[in-house]
């Protein structure tokens, strides 16, 4: 690959008795940090590293109990990943970043914003509540049906469209998620953390939220509501797409990064 290499490294970041597994891609001064939700680990962000790491620094990591980072106080709740993710940018050197959240680490990403400000030049959350508008997705999630019984290429997180276009990256999808189940905590952490209207407008960092219009966890009607509560916030709706829209249209949730990154002074 010669000069066009883009250099990776992987680490581990002790936070509070915690080995975090941690992983920067590209040697850029700007510098992207992203949060993956419930059902993932850093592995699940490989389409957007390879995009996005030959003009930023990019770090991809496992939250506690997830992927290759352990959880042995069996504290994996919605401060402490917003805690590791400072702890994280501090072992790296890092004064500031960018910081995008899928998910359950749309949670960890603006609990991060909220506890230091100052480290976070834009937010991008997709696909998640963020901890806004709980109480509205708690009662959306107890009406629920039960899951539908495992079968390839079939995921709750995943819209239809792909599932059946490309039913072998639909089971790549479960497998990137497979190798340790989630931490009861960190679920049960998720309901009970809520942002209220008063810390939402502490929020100054330029903010993108991406909705989908397939998305059965996060519906675009809840995403938007919950957006509107930010101040200045932008939205965009991708179609074709269910709860993973970095997973399953990359190309267009790459772009819309892009577009808002480049507007990010």
């Amino acid at each position: 690959m010669g000069d066009t290499a883009v250099p990776w490294t992987v680490h581990e970041v002790e936070s509070e008795g915690e080995s975090l597994h941690v992983e920067v891609a590209g040697d850029g001064d700007d510098v992207i940090a992203f949060c993956h939700g419930l059902g993932g680990t850093h592995a699940v962000w490989y389409q957007q590293v390879a995009h996005f790491a030959r003009r930023y620094r990019t770090i991809t990591w496992d939250a506690r109990g997830f992927g290759r980072s352990t959880n042995r106080a069996g504290a994996a709740t919605v401060a402490t990943a917003s805690a590791d993710l400072g702890r994280i940018l501090d072992a790296l050197g890092v004064a500031r970043a960018h910081v995008v959240g899928q998910s359950m680490g749309g949670w960890t990403a603006l609990g991060f914003a909220l506890a230091q400000p100052g480290r976070v030049r834009s937010l991008v959350l997709t696909n998640t509540l963020a901890g806004i508008g709980t109480a509205a997705w708690a009662e959306r999630a107890a009406a629920a049906p039960p899951p539908p019984a495992p079968a390839v290429g079939r995921h709750p997180a995943l819209g239809a469209t792909i599932e059946a276009a490309d039913p072998a990256k639909s089971f790549l999808y479960q497998q990137l998620g497979s190798s340790v189940a989630p931490p009861d905590e960190a679920r049960h952490s998720l309901f009970a953390t809520s942002f209220d209207d008063a810390a939402l407008a502490s929020v100054t960092c330029p903010v993108l939220a991406v909705a989908s219009d397939e998305d059965r966890i996060f519906p675009p009607a809840l995403v938007e509501a919950s957006a509107a509560r930010i101040p200045g916030s932008r939205l965009v709706t991708v179609a074709g797409a269910g709860h993973s829209t970095y997973f399953e249209q990359p190309a267009a949730w790459n772009a819309h990064v892009d577009a808002f990154l480049a507007g990010v002074a």
